[in-house]
């Protein structure tokens, strides 16, 4: 039976939600443009374009550009050669495509807890405190569970959960596992655990930066105007002249 049906999903290619058209049964697709699929089933879907397609179940995907993007989350899907998510990658490998610096053995990643700081397992991610699983496994082989978890970007963590709390942590690269083959779920890594640093908003600011002249777009895109500013450049040039010549 063929079926299918349009509703708004994430792409992990795209990083948004995108309106997706999903290929159930036997049905046929033919993608073009910069259109986004999801084949289950026995579908069977064209990918032309510049589209996007999540090979699922046994789906069948051909590739019909080579600007097209096929994500296989499945074993039992045909797909061609060029398709992505069929190879397991290391801690390292995950991180730079998903463009996280490495710096120091050490990189900053995002977790969406609750208003307290806390998740549905009651981890606690107060800014300034330390955190880790208690079922931490380094060999676990499946992508969920035995970790904590956390994303690249706020909009990411926000896929899992969303009560409007977001903390920015300090995650070591070597206490992190890889991404396995065909994962369901790329836009998380598996951690032992971390610090966390800070709280951030939705676009990953931080929220508590209180630092100095940090630089202008974090000092003073936070004034009200640019002539609030220019008074209070003007006040420090008049207490620094009025202080020499005393």
């Amino acid at each position: 039976m063929a079926e299918t049906e349009t509703r708004e999903l994430w792409c992990p290619i795209c990083g948004r939600f995108k309106s997706c058209k999903i290929a159930r049964g036997s049905s046929h697709v033919v993608a073009g443009g910069s259109s986004h699929v999801v084949a289950g089933g026995s579908s069977h879907v064209e990918a032309g374009g510049s589209s996007h397609v999540e090979a699922r179940g046994s789906s069948h995907v051909e590739a019909k550009s080579p600007y097209s993007s096929i994500l296989v989350k499945s074993p039992s899907a045909k797909v061609p050669s060029n398709a992505i998510g069929h190879t397991h990658l290391t801690a390292e490998e995950w991180l730079k495509s998903c463009g996280v610096e490495i710096v120091g053995g050490k990189v900053i990643l995002y977790k969406s807890t609750k208003k307290d700081f806390t998740t549905q397992k009651g981890i606690s991610f107060q800014p300034g405190t330390t955190h880790e699983a208690t079922d931490w496994d380094a060999n676990f082989k499946d992508e969920c569970g035995c970790g904590i978890h956390y994303c690249p970007t706020v909009l990411q963590a926000k896929t899992f959960r969303d009560e409007g709390t977001y903390i920015a942590c300090e995650v070591s690269v070597s206490d992190m596992a890889g991404l396995p083959a065909f994962a369901q779920y790329p836009d998380k890594i598996r951690a032992k655990g971390g610090k966390a640093l800070y709280q951030v908003d939705g676009e990953c600011k931080r929220l508590d930066d209180k630092k100095p002249f940090r630089d202008f777009q974090g000092r003073f895109a936070k004034r009200e105007s640019k002539n609030e500013m220019l008074s209070m450049v003007s006040q420090v040039v008049t207490l620094v002249s009025y202080t020499l010549w005393r």
